[in-house]
């Protein structure tokens, strides 16, 4: 059995293999999983570094690493860029799997995927819903300015609820009553003599996010940043699979991907009043109208290329044939 290196910041002794692992949150390590057994079916057992004992035949990094295993480096660069540092060479990897044509068109290793998001999960199809409106997300910014940031957005959203309908909207998500852990000592001394300003709407952290989804009508779906390209994370999916209809911002490229029967755009409003007017008047024909289109989305081809499975098969057809190249 060959050996090929597993390069993720925080994993140690093959955890991303671990179903129970803490970074397993909603089943988000799926897709690594996979192509560690689609790679094992050709002799090929992928690690993390420090379960390495052989010379390997190739590396992963999971967005860009410092220290690298092998000279025979692959890249799957999924985050936005302004969160994970980025290749300056052409030549660095062997092939650099992104959704970000504008920043890797030009380097002759680019090859497009999108940010897998479809897990092996059953539909949750139930009509009863205990939440009107949900959001869920940490609460965040980006160190600097950045000029098409979407954090602000989600907070405008939560200040206008708490002054507007507070009974009908629930916020959950880390950061919103204690700092984030990756924000380090300096941030739980700061919130002591200064505590956050938590929102009235805030209603708790949460393990799995299909739990308040599964019985919600809407939730708030809104990338970090809006973007030209193909950044369309697990948000919207989340709440597909949930059977929850999602009020998106984000990709600009939206529409192409997913039927606009699907979700509803937040682009064809111009201010949260008409957001809330337009779902509010929905009834409840409609609304199970969009659950259909939803459900119908997530069993066609179309949604294939945002699958787990159909990513991680892809992955491995890539770098296998790119192996075999190099050594034929």
């Amino acid at each position: 059995m060959h050996q090929a290196v597993f390069n993720s910041t925080n994993f140690k002794q093959n955890d991303f293999l671990d179903l129970q692992s803490p970074h397993n949150r909603d089943n988000c390590l799926e897709p690594y999983r996979l192509i560690a057994d689609i790679l094992k079916k050709n002799n090929i057992d992928l690690v993390t570094p420090d379960v390495l004992h052989r010379d390997p035949i190739f590396e992963i990094q999971i967005e860009k690493q410092n220290k690298s295993y092998s000279k025979k480096k692959f890249l799957i660069q999924l985050e936005n860029p302004e969160h994970t540092f980025l290749p300056k060479k052409n030549n660095d990897y062997l092939l650099i799997f992104s959704w970000n044509e504008k920043l890797y068109s030009h380097f002759d290793s680019f090859e497009k995927v999108f940010i897998p998001s479809i897990d092996s999960r059953d539909l949750l199809k139930n009509n009863e819903r205990q939440y009107k409106y949900v959001m869920i997300c940490a609460n965040k910014k980006f160190k600097k300015n950045i000029e098409h940031e979407l954090y602000s957005h989600r907070k405008n959203i939560i200040e206008w609820f708490s002054n507007n309908d507070m009974n009908n909207f629930f916020l959950f998500g880390k950061g919103w009553k204690y700092p984030n852990e990756w924000q380090g000592i300096k941030a739980y001394i700061k919130n002591f003599l200064k505590p956050l300003k938590t929102p009235k709407v805030f209603q708790g952290e949460i393990i799995n996010k299909s739990d308040i989804l599964s019985s919600s009508v809407f939730s708030f779906c809104y990338e970090n940043m809006s973007s030209d390209e193909d950044y369309i994370t697990e948000k919207i999916f989340d709440a597909m699979l949930s059977g929850c209809i999602p009020i998106y911002l984000g990709s600009k490229k939206i529409s192409n991907h997913i039927p606009k029967e699907a979700f509803i755009d937040v682009r064809n409003f111009n201010d949260i009043d008409e957001i809330y007017n337009h779902t509010s008047d929905l009834t409840d024909d409609e609304i199970l109208k969009k659950r259909e289109a939803i459900y119908k989305y997530l069993s066609s081809p179309s949604s294939l290329i945002f699958r787990n499975d159909y990513f991680a098969s892809s992955i491995v057809d890539k770098i296998l044939s790119k192996i075999n190249a190099k050594q034929a």
